[in-house]
């Protein structure tokens, strides 16, 4: 057996899902787990749910136990509910509506050990009713080849999905970073990266696919769209905007396309940011970034714009 790897399952009113979830933990092929479910506050039964498999599956881990609160206190601060409980060396965390691949966490501790890094990210299948598909992976490849303090400059740029929900997390690298900033309700993921860059983390692509992330029109952010937003903004001006400068010309553009970005999603329906929108230079940079191979030509170009 490897080291305790601690599962963290963030639950708020998952009860259509959560069981999936859980199932696709106790069937991982890695057996030495910490199975902890922290649920904020949820009114649908979930915490039921929880306890009647808990019940009849908790032989399968090291440990396992379930958190719940009086009061929903937003996606960091129930993160960090589940990290401070955690005792494994690694820390899996999975939102109660998505699934783990059934060597998710034996292929992410094996990749741990080649790389002696902080935190992996890999790949995903997106899945609704309809349909699963998957997403280009070359921004991934090239996020991976930058030093770390590139890394910080590109993220600051245009901070891009680093597909959350397949972090595996160091347990000693999340400490000392703090943990989730509670101040940024809905924003774990974003700001989290931010700060690892910061601290010149080692953060590291692994390409293999180890979830399965369920789309739908009921999780928490499309909820509450107006709230990750916010959020969004404060962490641009807070955070990335100390890494970009008015004198370059490429922070330039990609300042502009960002406050562009947020007054399309601030003003959904307002046509005129709809269309200034489409002729953003900085957008076309991103979409570069995003979907051009990272072939030995085209690498280059890459480098000349990001």
């Amino acid at each position: 057996m490897g080291p305790l790897v601690t599962v963290v399952v963030i639950s708020y009113n998952s009860s259509r899902y959560i069981f999936e979830t859980l199932e696709s933990i106790k069937n991982q092929t890695y057996e030495n787990i910490e199975l902890i479910i922290s649920d904020d506050s949820s009114t649908d039964g979930t915490p039921d749910i929880c306890k009647k498999w808990l019940d009849e599956n908790q032989y399968f881990f090291s440990k396992a136990q379930l958190l719940t609160v009086e009061k929903n206190t937003g996606i960091s601060a129930n993160c960090n509910r589940g990290a401070n409980a955690a005792s494994g060396e690694w820390i899996k965390f999975i939102a109660a509506d998505d699934i783990l691949l059934k060597d998710c966490l034996a292929l992410n501790y094996l990749f741990s050990l080649k790389t002696n890094c902080d935190l992996i990210y890999s790949n995903l299948f997106f899945f609704n009713k309809e349909k699963e598909w998957v997403s280009k992976k070359y921004i991934f490849e090239y996020f991976n080849k930058l030093n770390e303090t590139k890394k910080l400059k590109f993220y600051c740029r245009t901070a891009i999905f680093l597909n959350p929900p397949t972090w595996f997390i160091k347990n000693r690298a999340l400490k000392d970073a703090g943990n989730f900033d509670e101040s940024y309700r809905l924003l774990e993921d974003q700001v989290l990266i931010l700060k690892f860059l910061e601290q010149k983390k080692n953060i590291q692509y692994f390409d293999e696919y180890t979830i399965r992330y369920r789309v739908h029109g009921n999780s928490i952010v499309q909820a509450q769209g107006h709230l990750f937003i916010d959020d969004l903004i404060r962490s641009y001006k807070v955070i990335r905007m100390k890494y970009l400068k008015k004198s370059n010309i490429r922070d330039i553009l990609y300042m502009g396309n960002q406050w562009i970005v947020f007054k399309r999603q601030m003003n959904p329906h307002n046509l005129f940011f709809q269309f200034i929108y489409l002729f953003s230079p900085g957008r076309y940079l991103s979409l570069v970034a995003r979907y051009i191979p990272n072939s030995k030509i085209l690498l280059p170009l890459k480098r000349l714009i990001i």
